[in-house]
C-alpha cells in the first residue's frame, strides 16, 4: 500500500517539535510508555538493548476502563512519550490526555500512515452481508467507525515497527543504529510469523465459527477465515434478545461447530449458546491476557490464537 511521504514527514516533524519542549533524550533515559500489551511488545522489540518501555494496562486489561491505579499514574507522570491505540478503542486515554493532566507527549498508533484499517462490523453486516472492503488510512469519515484491533494483522505490525523505529531514531539519534537494526530483525521475524500462520490456518478456510467479541477481523481477513457471527460487536455493544436469536439461527444453518470466548470477558452467553446448539468452546484473546509481557509477547499472542482455532475447529471433527 502506498504511503504518503509528505504526511509521514509532517507527523514526524510535529512529534520532534513537541518533544523539543522536554530535555534531550540523548542525554537522559528514553522514558516510553505503551498502553496495550501487543503494541508494547512491538515497541519493546524496537528498543531492545535499551530501557524496556513501561506497560500501562496490565495484560488483558480493559482499555475502556476510566480509572487509573496509583502505579499507572506514576508511569504516566514519569513518561515523556506514550504510544496508545487511539480514541476508537482507548476511550479512557482521550480524557486523560485531553485534560493535560500529564505532560507526556502522545502518539496514537491508529494514525500511523500505511495501516490497512477495516470498518467496524455491525449486526447488519453479520446477517445481511458483511463489508468486503477495507479502508486505507484517512479514507474513513470518523475514527469511531474504524475497528481498532489493527495489530492482529502482521502486515500492520510491520508498519508500526517501521514507524516506531523512525520516531525513536529522530528523538534519540544517539541510538539510531540500534533502533534500525532491531526493526530490521523484527520485520524479518514478522514475515516468518505471517508465513507460519498462513500454513497453520489454511485448512480452516472452510470452517465456520462464532466469537464472543468481534475483535478479530484483521486476523480473519489476513488468513481467509470465515466466522459467521459474534455475541458482542467490536464496539462492545451488549447483545439483545433478537440478536441472540438470529445468532442461533445462523449457527443452525451454517454448520458451526465451535464458539470462542475470551478470557477477559464473562462468557455466560457463549456457554448458553454452546449448550443449546452442541458447540465446542474455545478461547481467543486479542490483547494477551495470559501472555508474558516483553518483545516476544506479540508472537506468542498470534500463535496462541492460531492454535486455539486449530484445536477447536479440527478437534470438533473427531
Amino acid at each position: 500500500m502506498r504511503q504518503s511521504a509528505c504526511n509521514r514527514g509532517a507527523v514526524l516533524a510535529l512529534l520532534v517539535m513537541a518533544l523539543c519542549e522536554t530535555p534531550a533524550y540523548a542525554t537522559e533515559k528514553l522514558r516510553v510508555v505503551v498502553t496495550l500489551l501487543p503494541l508494547h511488545s512491538l515497541v519493546a522489540g524496537v528498543s531492545e538493548g535499551g530501557d524496556m518501555p513501561g506497560l500501562l494496562i496490565p495484560a488483558g486489561g480493559d482499555p475502556h476502563q476510566a480509572q487509573l491505579r496509583p502505579s499507572q499514574r506514576r508511569l504516566l507522570d514519569q513518561a515523556e512519550l506514550i504510544y496508545w491505540v487511539g480514541p476508537a478503542l482507548e476511550t479512557r486515554m482521550v480524557g486523560l490526555l485531553g485534560r493535560g493532566e500529564f505532560s507526556v507527549k502522545s502518539v496514537a498508533l491508529i494514525d500511523t500512515d500505511g495501516l490497512v484499517l477495516h470498518p467496524t462490523r455491525t449486526l447488519v453486516d453479520w446477517y445481511q452481508g458483511q463489508h468486503e472492503h477495507s479502508h486505507d488510512h484517512h479514507e474513513h469519515d470518523t475514527v469511531q467507525f474504524v475497528d481498532a484491533h489493527f495489530w492482529l494483522d502482521p502486515n500492520n505490525a510491520i508498519v508500526i515497527v517501521n514507524a516506531v523505529a523512525e520516531q525513536l531514531s529522530l528523538i534519540d539519534p544517539e541510538h539510531r543504529s540500534r533502533y534500525e537494526a532491531n526493526a530490521l530483525q523484527l520485520r524479518e521475524r514478522l514475515l516468518v510469523l505471517d508465513a507460519e500462520l498462513e500454513v497453520m490456518l489454511t485448512a480452516l478456510r472452510d470452517e465456520r465459527y462464532v466469537v464472543f467479541h468481534d475483535a478479530y477481523q484483521y486476523f480473519e481477513k489476513r488468513y481467509g477465515l470465515r466466522p459467521v457471527g459474534a455475541v458482542s460487536t467490536a464496539s462492545g455493544h451488549r447483545p439483545g434478545a433478537q440478536h441472540l436469536k438470529s445468532l442461533r439461527e445462523v449457527i443452525a444453518r451454517s454448520g458451526v461447530r465451535c464458539a470462542f470466548s475470551e478470557p477477559q470477558f464473562a462468557d455466560a452467553h457463549i456457554k448458553s449458546i454452546a449448550a443449546d446448539t452442541g458447540l465446542q468452546i474455545g478461547s481467543l484473546d486479542a490483547t494477551g491476557r495470559n501472555v508474558k509481557p516483553g518483545a516476544g509477547a506479540y508472537f506468542d499472542l498470534m500463535r496462541n490464537n492460531a492454535r486455539a482455532l486449530l484445536d477447536c475447529l479440527q478437534g470438533s471433527r473427531e
